[in-house]
């Protein structure tokens, strides 16, 4: 916590008094954060390899199975372990030699990015595994991470049924090797998640730049004014700045760590 920049709104039937009596007793005694956004714990993703997935059996009234697949990424706002920018990060990634442009030094590239890509992600995800195998109730991929950490990973989460749950797995994972394999998905898919990227921001977007503003300092040139640019950064987003961050992800057998958890009565354990 850094109550140090805390902001707080209450809503209250009782007295002010009564009120500022409850602040001062369990938020005043919180210590300022001795830590600053130039000292933030690096996030170290520990893989396990594909060939080793940890399977939990749970007691449930229902026979149900969920998997996950996890692997390192950038934070939220695309610093990773290192602190570096994404933009930064994926020089050594674009498939050409790649001159950097206004929209990739721009504070939220890495934050539009990724958002973007999630969104592509599981469109895959979900078209391959209902809609060719019917395989699953839901797929869907995601970038996981702490605003107070660089680094983070990404998640791929998949529910299916105990029969099918393992050949969930084994597409899913196919799916994500195969986004680096042939790029021809991304142009019918690029244009249609930059729409939702900015119709989910128009839903929820006093929550990100609140977000913005209390962590975003942590990236150069970080100001809240720039928030007003996000709809040229979403347009401005490449084809090239995908398959960048697709090679960086880096799909390989040891880079990730597998998850699966299967329910059933007690009778059937």
């Amino acid at each position: 916590m850094r109550p140090e920049n805390m902001e707080m709104s209450i809503v209250s039937s009782n007295h002010v008094a009564t009120v500022n009596q409850l602040v001062d007793k369990y938020l005043e005694t919180i210590p300022a954060s001795k830590k600053t956004p130039s000292n933030l714990d690096p996030f170290h993703f520990r893989p396990l390899g594909l060939q080793k997935p940890l399977i939990l059996h749970l007691n449930d009234s229902e026979p149900r199975a969920m998997a996950y697949i996890a692997g390192a990424a950038p934070n939220l706002w695309g610093l990773d372990q290192f602190g570096r920018r994404l933009n930064d990060t994926l020089q050594s990634f674009y498939p050409l030699n790649n001159i950097q442009r206004d929209h990739q030094k721009h504070p939220l590239f890495g934050f539009t990015l990724l958002s973007i890509v999630k969104e592509m992600l599981s469109l895959q995800l979900f078209d391959t595994l209902r809609e060719k195998h019917r395989l699953t109730y839901d797929a869907r991929f995601d970038f996981k991470g702490m605003n107070f950490q660089w680094g983070g990973h990404y998640l791929v989460s998949v529910t299916s049924s105990p029969s099918q749950i393992m050949k969930a797995v084994d597409v899913c994972w196919d799916t994500l090797v195969n986004t680096r394999k042939n790029y021809n998905w991304i142009s019918s898919t690029l244009h249609s998640c930059k729409n939702i990227f900015l119709r989910n921001q128009r839903d929820s977007s006093w929550v990100s730049q609140i977000a913005f503003s209390n962590w975003g300092s942590m990236i150069p040139c970080h100001h809240l004014s720039s928030w007003s640019d996000l709809s040229k950064v979403v347009s401005s987003i490449e084809h090239n700045d995908v398959i960048s961050l697709l090679n960086y992800l880096q799909p390989g057998e040891d880079h990730v760590t597998i998850c699966i958890g299967v329910s059933s009565p007690a009778s059937q354990s």
